[in-house]
């Protein structure tokens, strides 16, 4: 039997590890550059950091990686010879722009607020 602490420790692990895959702290081999760029646009939406939306001339926020990788690709020129987006390319591009501070500076930690007085 698996105790409940240890599943929200698991979680808790696995979402450290793609936070500093996020950051380019980890080997990019070891995170799925799909799985990344998807837990990406989650956490943006989670902070309402939504400037991918402008950026990428979205219509606005998104939840589905897919449409906005195809998105960046067409914003970014990534098309096949018959018009078809790259959303892999799309997917570096997004990781790309969120480590170089594009999208804003953001953390990726919950930081607690300090009410004072």
């Amino acid at each position: 039997m698996i105790h409940s602490s240890s599943r929200v420790e698991q979680k808790d692990q696995k979402e450290r590890a793609l936070k500093l895959a996020l950051t380019g702290a980890v080997k990019e081999t070891i995170v799925e550059e799909g799985v990344l760029a998807d837990y990406l646009l989650y956490s943006l939406n989670r902070m309402h950091a939504l400037g991918y939306v402008e950026a990428y001339g979205l219509p606005g926020p998104c939840d589905e990686i897919v449409t906005v990788l195809e998105a960046i690709a067409r914003k970014l020129g990534f098309l096949s010879a018959s018009n078809v987006p790259d959303v892999h390319a799309a997917a570096r591009a997004f990781l790309s722009h969120f480590r170089s501070g594009k999208l804003g500076h953001l953390t990726l930690d919950d930081i607690p607020l300090i009410r004072e007085g």
